[in-house]
């Protein structure tokens, strides 16, 4: 209604313009003091006003002042813009303020605040430049509302803007200015900033301290801001309260319980504990501390309790894990009328979260509800998180589905809940999903996706995602390593984990810890003790679980003696107080070794009642050494504390079957059947042709059954030769035959893995119980079996062998074969070629140094030296011996083509082309048929050079293979396997932008078409912004008339791992111009990593010489098998 009495005015602000202008500005010729008579500020209306407390006030005030003509005084006009801006209605605000044509600076000021405080911070610079262009002098308000809301904005542009200006007004001098100057630099994350305006300011008041020191507190300095409390005391100011909750909260982070306590006493000195903020700080600081008697002390104290301490008291029992107490003082906090903030819910859900306790997670989402909170994305996510540790996920799913809006961590809860819940599927789904809808992972998303595959223990799925990592450059964050190293450690992977252990720069002490387990875990108890040793000398000490994985670790290796005294230390030298799980290991370390009297006394002396995993631990050592006495002591306690876990009831049934006293193993049988216990079933998993397979002891069902049971009994029959015999001793009333076959999934997973028709690859076999573990053990076992020599079974060999080598360059272009060989289905050959140095001139140190920059590369692009070999050609010297040989069975044919090309060469303008070339067929050959490969990878423009190699490998077979070589026991009369080239598909090169047949542009040569591993950001761009274009609208796969556009499409879609799909939707309405540099963007991103690994790689001489070392040796071994057949066959005397 008072919009249409108010007279109506234009609405829109000038445009913005820079808070310097210096443009034509009106003159003000209204004083700054006008004469108000008596009877306008006596006036009713004017007193109404000053009254007025509401915004349905001042609309019913108006009416009166425009009926007694009061609208057009100033005094009525000023008035009415501050309180509309006052009730943030600022619409009415500018109705008032636009039509008075004399406006004085006071109107001015009094619009700049209701915009500063009311509208955007942007809304209220656009008016500071309007108001500098009608020539109001700035007062210095004006520049700290201003301040103010670029602080809180983070506008840190604005900011110096308004900075400027406070200097080039002369406000440089004035403390109450320059501190909202420190205030916004604090706030906008530039505390340096801050501090250099600090120190230059004439004089500094309390409150300037008091800002700075706040600023660094907030910026997570918490050090530096105890630091300036100290330098400001020595400058004679003392602490206010706002100093001292300033300061609190960064001793709390840090934890300096010494410091925290100082300023509790100035607090009790100075009488400040009274006030309700101080003492809600101090709390807080306690309890950070993990004071938590001291903070209860105080809160108990506090006369006002709010939610804030409240919620400060709930949150940090949950956080020093006293989930039940936490709980009790939300109840009491309810019951005292308060109500719950959405903070408050989040604390007590991580208490309902981590305690496990459902129905109280439950009651808490009722109250969600009846709060009116459903709409908070952070009450939302703690719901999900509560719920997935409580086991419930599908009500998290549910959760997270009626999410209408959804943020990272809501997607990063739903994948851990997952991985935690062992929905291994869903959680990849849900990354999937995640990526599909352009949602970036970060590295929390990476540690849980990680901790799902680690679930999964399937080593292609590990390296799958650690290539993830290192493609969206998320593996610089040292949580993200830990989390690859732990995961390669229990996919059995221990050689591959310490290697990204060794190479980790800063290491988090998470990272040893999980280290020093994978080694434990595997049996390696000595490189455990080596490793925690290092650990020691270094600067990160050691915290409770590091200990805890060394106990384990000499106890699963037997280390007793070694294993002791890290329990001793932890507590006398690094006053870490043990947990239960110590205890355990303790237990487990002395029973495992047979010290089972030593072990109960430990129990029986320890200073906390013993946990279930205790005595689990004392259960578990008593079957192994067959005590039955302490076996039912030990048991009798573990049916107190936990009588529904049908594991012990089993172990304790054995142990008795053990000692044959088969009365009691019926009693424990009874037992169970009367409660309806059962023991969960063991099963063992294998991962094979990308595909798990599990096997549940006593079920005979699986698709291929029949071919398993029939492979079985070969293998059974192979162990007993091997001298196995089955430990019969434990069974009452069962045949020997099924005696031998007990362990029904672990010979079933072991059977399928290892049988001829997927031999492919070597099985992982992942148990879910391990045999001779104590029962508070959980630990996998990963047993790797070595298979057979390689035969062909039908048309299937059991693993294929790739060769492939490139020359000694120094520049490896982006190698597409990389992506297509998978490191588990083939042996793969890495070679430097650098024999071929006959046919171009080089220099001895010149060609030395390129072939190590060669290697340096390709170990770079993530060869993993475990399953591939690098080497340098010349270091195995069946090379020479095979070209030699295969010289004599040269066909004259070559001669002649080789001829023709050299010429070709050398009127092309290339002279460096020599006789030498004259034997590249040879060299080609014994390249390739020296390791007897099933699969070489070449390009288009090498498919010639694999055809002669194929006529020389035939004319040898049929030279020789028939005479003598078949009668000397070869496979079939053939010496040599004819190899099938691996031809990539056009575009599906990584580092190639060609096809190998045609140039990229033009202009550009054959070696300025290509972009290498070590390019620089500007040569890569060049390139690309120089490949060949067509006129075509739009771009697409899959068009044989736009070959080139095929392949950059093919190339951004590896370097992005993104689907074919997906790269055809998001460049459909591209052109040329805006996708190159698109690609430009992705390809120095993809390479950015393995340039940095070649210049860690370079850097360490010695590794690069032990792989170039190792490579070389392995390949020896295969090459002279290969020549020594040659030998045989040709009739020469056997090679020695």
């Amino acid at each position: 209604m008072t919009s249409l009495i108010l007279p109506t005015a234009s609405l829109s602000t000038p445009p913005q313009s820079p808070l310097s202008s210096s443009s034509s500005r009106i003159q003000h010729t209204l004083t700054q003091r006008i004469h108000i008579p008596p009877h306008i500020y006596k006036h009713p209306a004017a007193i109404l006003l000053e009254l007025c407390t509401s915004l349905q006030e001042l609309h019913q005030i108006i009416p009166l002042i425009i009926k007694n003509g009061l609208y057009q005084e100033h005094l009525f006009q000023t008035k009415l813009v501050s309180l509309f801006c006052k009730y943030n209605s600022l619409t009415e605000a500018t109705r008032v303020f636009e039509p008075i044509e004399d406006k004085n600076d006071a109107l001015y000021h009094t619009m700049l605040k209701g915009y500063a405080q009311n509208s955007s911070i942007s809304d209220g610079l656009s008016f500071f430049c309007r108001m500098l262009e009608d020539g109001v002098q700035p007062v210095v308000y004006n520049f700290t509302y201003l301040l103010k809301g670029c602080g809180e904005n983070n506008y840190v542009r604005e900011g110096k803007e308004v900075h400027a200006q406070v200097i080039l007004n002369g406000h440089e001098g004035d403390v109450y200015v320059m501190t909202c100057v420190v205030n916004m630099y604090a706030k906008c994350r530039l505390v340096e900033d801050a501090y250099k305006v600090f120190v230059r300011l004439p004089e500094r008041d309390l409150v300037c301290w008091n800002t700075i020191i706040a600023g660094y507190a907030q910026n997570g300095f918490a050090g530096r801001a105890i630091e300036l409390v100290a330098q400001m005391l020595s400058e004679g100011l003392r602490p206010d309260p706002v100093t001292v909750i300033s300061i609190l909260p960064a001793v709390g982070n840090v934890g300096d319980l010494r410091v925290g306590e100082a300023i509790h006493g100035y607090v009790f000195k100075s009488g400040y504990e009274r006030h309700g903020n101080v003492a809600t700080a101090l709390v807080d600081m306690y309890l950070k501390c993990g004071c938590l008697s001291t903070g209860r002390v105080i809160f108990d104290k506090m006369s006002s309790k709010n939610v804030v301490s409240w919620n400060i008291m709930i949150d940090g029992y949950a956080q020093n894990g006293d989930y039940a107490e936490a709980l009790s003082l939300f109840d009491k906090m309810l019951d005292n009328g308060f109500k719950p903030t959405g903070v408050t819910v989040m604390a007590a859900l991580h208490a309902c979260a981590d305690s496990g306790e459902l129905t109280r997670g439950q009651f808490v989402h009722s109250l969600v509800n009846e709060l009116g909170l459903k709409h908070d994305v952070s009450v939302m996510n703690s719901l999900i998180s509560m719920y997935c540790k409580c086991k419930r996920v599908d009500i998290a799913a549910e959760i997270f589905k009626n999410m209408k809006e959804k943020t990272l961590v809501s997607w990063n809860a739903m994948i851990l809940g997952y991985a935690q819940n062992g929905q291994i599927i869903n959680a990849l789904n849900h990354f999937r999903l995640m990526k599909v809808k352009n949602i970036d992972p970060d590295s929390f998303t990476m540690v849980s996706i990680i901790a799902a595959v680690t679930e999964f223990s399937v080593l292609r799925q590990a390296k799958w995602v650690h290539g993830f990592v290192t493609r969206t450059c998320l593996d610089t964050n040292v949580f993200v390593k830990t989390a690859l190293v732990d995961m390669y450690a229990k996919c059995g992977a221990i050689t591959t984990a310490r290697k990204l252990f060794d190479l980790m720069n800063d290491r988090h002490v998470t990272t040893w810890n999980a280290m020093i387990d994978g080694y434990g875990t595997h049996g390696y108890g000595t490189e455990a003790i080596k490793l925690f040793e290092e650990m020691e000398a270094g600067d990160i000490k050691p915290n409770n679980i590091t200990f805890l994985c060394i106990i384990s670790a000499c106890s699963h290796s037997g280390f007793v003696e070694e294993g002791c005294p890290y329990f001793y230390k932890m507590k006398n030298e690094y006053e870490i107080e043990p947990t239960m799980d110590h205890y355990g290991a303790m237990v487990d370390l002395l029973g495992r070794s047979g010290r089972l009297t030593e072990a109960w006394d430990f129990i029986q002396n320890m200073p906390v009642e013993p946990g279930i995993n205790v005595f689990g631990a004392m259960l578990g050592a008593c079957k192994i050494h067959k005590n039955v006495e302490l076996a039912e002591m030990a048991a009798g306690r573990l049916f107190e504390l936990n009588p529904n876990d049908g594991g012990y009831y089993v172990l304790l049934a054995n142990i008795y079957a053990t000692a044959s006293m088969w009365d009691k193993v019926t009693e424990i049988r009874s037992k169970m059947e009367e409660r309806g216990i059962r023991k969960t079933p063991g099963y063992s998993s294998v991962e094979l042709e990308n595909e798990v397979h599990t096997f549940y002891s006593g079920s005979s069902w699986h698709s291929d059954s029949n071919k398993i049971y029939s492979f079985l009994e070969i293998l059974i029959d192979k162990i007993k030769d091997a001298g196995y015999v089955p430990a019969t001793d434990l069974m009452q009333d069962v045949e020997d035959d099924l005696q031998e076959q007990m362990d029904y999934a672990l010979m079933h997973a072991w059977s399928y893995g290892t049988s001829s028709k997927l031999q492919r690859t070597l099985p992982m076999i992942h148990q879910n119980h391990l045999p001779l573990v104590g029962a508070n053990s959980n630990h996998r076992c990963y047993c790797s079996v070595s298979a057979p020599e390689p035969t062909v079974s039908g048309n299937i060999t059991c693993w294929k062998r790739i060769v492939s080598g490139v020359q000694p360059t120094g520049s490896i272009l982006v190698i597409s074969w990389i992506l297509l060989i998978d490191g588990d289905t083939y042996e793969t050959l890495f070679y430097i070629v650098d024999l071929h140095a006959i046919t171009l001139p080089y220099e001895v140190q010149q060609l030395s140094k390129a072939t190590r920059d060669t290697a340096a590369l390709y170990l770079s692009c993530g060869v993993d030296t475990s399953k591939a070999s690098v080497f340098v050609q010349s270091h195995v010297r069946a090379h020479v011996e095979l070209m030699w040989l295969l010289s004599s069975a040269t066909p004259i044919g070559w001669l002649n083509r080789m001829i023709q090309f050299r010429e070709k060469s050398r009127k092309a303008g290339d002279e460096n082309v020599g006789v030498a070339l004259l034997t590249y067929p040879v060299l080609m050959a014994s390249d390739i048929l020296l390791y007897q490969s099933d699969l070489v990878p070449v390009g288009e423009d090498q498919k010639q050079h694999l055809e002669l190699t194929r006529e020389l490998a035939e004319r040898v077979n049929h030279l020789y293979g028939g005479r003598k070589w078949k009668k000397l026991g070869g496979r079939g009369g053939l010496i040599f396997k004819v190899p099938e080239p691996l031809i990539p598909p056009a575009g599906a090169r990584v580092m190639s932008l060609t096809d190998g047949l045609s140039k990229m542009s033009k202009s550009a040569t054959s070696d300025l078409s290509r972009i290498n591993l070590l390019d620089s950001k500007d040569a890569i761009a060049n390139k690309i912004k120089r490949c060949k274009t067509d006129s075509f609208p739009g771009l697409e796969f899959d068009n044989p008339d736009r070959p080139e556009c095929n392949n950059l499409l093919s190339i951004y879609q590896i370097i992005t791992n993104k689907t074919k799909e997906e790269v055809a939707q998001e460049c459909q309405s591209m052109n040329w111009g805006t996708f190159k540099p698109v690609l430009t963007d992705a390809l120095i991103d993809h390479l950015q990593p393995i340039q940095g690994r070649y210049e860690e790689i370079m850097s360490d001489t010695g590794y690069l010489d032990q792989v170039l070392a190792e490579g070389a040796s392995k390949a020896a071994d295969i090459a002279d098998v290969t020549v020594s057949n040659v030998y045989q066959a040709m009739g020469f005397l056997k090679r020695r």
